[in-house]
């Protein structure tokens, strides 16, 4: 009886712990050695996408509305089109751009929070989005926009802090760019691309969904006190998947 339940205990550990952690490192693998194909076979993109929408058609609406702050009374009448025929649009756009393997290696592998590579990321989508501007790019369908609402959402949805200095501007000889800027710029590129390293110390929370799901909080800083980004990982597919993203924006 006794071999039976610590068989039983075995099985359990195996498939809700060792199982999903192995999935999670293969996940960390793939983002370091830029697999795409064993990525998106560990991450349910659908479900992403599904998980993501509210997040981001709340973010879209918070830079709709400062828009209408700074555009006046027209800007009024022009959201409320925008609200309930384009918006859904936008959403989906958005999502489609931002939900790609390509785009979870560059939040996990770039300098900074998840927040704040998602905001930049989700500003550079909106920036380049097919929206209507002043000269008529847009769809016919949408009203004009004075500077382009796709570029204008982007600087709205929250901008990345730039440093700022008081330093006076000066002409720089070419002996010293030559001996500053190869040194400078590998430091930048090495910074920027080392692939981040994940242990317990990064997991904030943790809670079952159901007897096949459960939410893990994560942040990309082991020292922060709250989960940049909760992530659903799921039984689906005969694997442990992750099925969800709910960052902290």
């Amino acid at each position: 009886m006794k071999r039976l339940f610590a068989l039983a205990l075995l099985l359990l550990v195996g498939f809700y712990v060792a199982w999903p952690a192995w999935s999670g490192y293969q996940i960390h693998k793939s983002i370091q050695a830029k697999n795409t194909g064993l990525l998106e076979s560990k991450i349910d993109f659908p479900g992403v996408r599904k998980s993501l929408r509210p997040v981001i058609a709340a973010k879209i609406t918070e830079g709709l509305e400062k828009f209408q702050t700074q555009a006046g009374p027209a800007g009024a009448m022009i959201l409320s089109q925008l609200k309930g025929d384009m918006v859904p649009k936008i959403v989906e756009t958005t999502l489609g751009s931002l939900v790609t393997a390509e785009t979870v290696m560059r939040v996990a592998t770039d300098g900074g929070s998840f927040k704040d590579n998602l905001e930049k990321i989700m500003r550079e989508q909106l920036g380049r989005s097919g929206l209507p501007t002043a000269g008529g790019n847009g769809p016919p369908s949408g009203p004009s926009l004075p500077g382009g609402l796709g570029g204008t959402m982007g600087d709205l949805l929250g901008k990345v802090a730039r440093p700022k200095t008081n330093s006076p501007v000066r002409d720089i000889t070419n002996e010293e760019a030559n001996k500053s800027a190869p040194a400078a710029v590998t430091v930048a590129t090495d910074k920027a691309k080392a692939p981040a390293s994940f242990s317990l110390s990064n997991i904030k929370s943790f809670r079952f969904n159901g007897p096949l799901s459960y939410s893990v909080g994560v942040a990309k800083d082991p020292a922060a006190t709250d989960a940049d980004v909760t992530a659903e990982m799921s039984f689906t597919g005969g694997d442990w998947k992750v099925t969800g993203l709910v960052p902290k924006l």
